[in-house]
């Protein structure tokens, strides 16, 4: 496995930084794809010592998202970010949170993802994935990715 590249906060926003953030993207999305778009962006961002990502980074984190991975929309309400097509073609294996810093919500985990889980029932998942309350969107969200065939 590479190592990510070399952050530099100070120099984020220039054009001679976009292929070291190519690289830093293409690691995220390698480490934790598919990832929901606005994850993907707090994790740049963060990573260059900012809380979250504001529209600046998340805009110019997607225009490089979209040019080089797959970026596709389950239903949800946020897109996912793929490494690139075959492996959204394959699906992906449940990632369950190893500790409180790697839980997701369920809006945040791609509907392959949740099909993967191995249970049909949406409160088991739920469970498995650490979500403490199952509402209403997410118990459909789990519900549509379990009827998608």
């Amino acid at each position: 496995m590479r190592s990510p590249p070399l952050i530099k906060p100070d120099i984020s926003y220039e054009s001679s930084y976009y292929p070291a953030l190519r690289k830093l993207i293409a690691h995220v999305v390698q480490q934790e794809g598919p990832i929901a778009e606005s994850q993907l962006g707090n994790r740049i961002a963060r990573a260059h010592g900012f809380q979250r990502s504001g529209s600046r980074i998340h805009n110019r984190v997607m225009h490089l998202a979209c040019n080089q991975h797959h970026v596709v929309s389950d239903g949800g309400a946020t897109p996912f970010v793929w490494n690139d097509q075959n492996a959204a073609a394959k699906g992906v294996p449940a990632r369950f949170p190893a500790s409180e810093d790697h839980i997701r919500q369920i809006k945040d985990i791609a509907k392959a993802e949740l099909k993967s889980a191995g249970s049909k029932d949406p409160a088991e998942i739920a469970r498995l994935f650490a979500v403490r309350r199952l509402t209403s969107t997410a118990r459909a969200r789990i519900e549509s990715a379990l009827a998608d065939e």
